[in-house]
C-alpha cells in the first residue's frame, strides 16, 4: 500500500484478476451443472440410458427429441468447460506475475 492508503496499480489489478478468476470459476461450476443435468436427461429420455447419435454430439435421426436437444446442448458445455479452463490458466499466470517481487537481497534470500 502507498502512502495515505492509496493502492499501487498493480495492488488494483491483481484485485480485478481476483475478481475476473472467481467469476470464471463461478462459471466452470454453473457449466459442469449444466453438463450434468443433460447428460442424466439425454440417459432419462432414451430406452435402456443408451441414447443413439450420430457422432459424440451429433443425434441420430433415432434419437429422441429431448435427448437429441441435450446431445447438441452438450456440446456448447464441453466446449465452454475448455474455453474457462483456458481463460482461468491464462488469468491465473497474470496473477502469478503481477506479485510485487522482494527487492532487497535479505529479502530474495528469505522468500524462497
Amino acid at each position: 500500500m502507498a502512502l495515505g492508503g492509496v493502492r499501487d496499480d498493480s495492488e488494483l489489478r491483481a484485485s480485478a484478476l481476483a475478481r475476473a478468476k472467481d467469476v470464471l470459476l463461478g462459471g466452470e461450476a454453473f457449466n459442469a451443472l449444466a453438463s450434468a443435468i443433460l447428460g442424466a436427461t439425454t440417459a432419462a429420455v432414451s430406452w435402456g440410458g443408451a441414447t443413439s447419435v450420430r457422432s459424440g454430439t451429433e443425434p441420430s435421426p433415432r434419437t429422441p427429441p429431448g435427448a437429441a436437444l441435450a446431445v447438441r446442448l452438450l456440446r456448447f458445455t464441453g466446449n465452454g468447460s475448455l474455453v474457462l479452463l483456458a481463460a482461468t490458466v491464462i488469468i491465473s499466470a497474470l496473477i502469478g506475475a503481477s506479485e510485487p517481487k522482494p527487492r532487497g537481497l535479505l529479502s530474495r534470500l528469505l522468500s524462497d
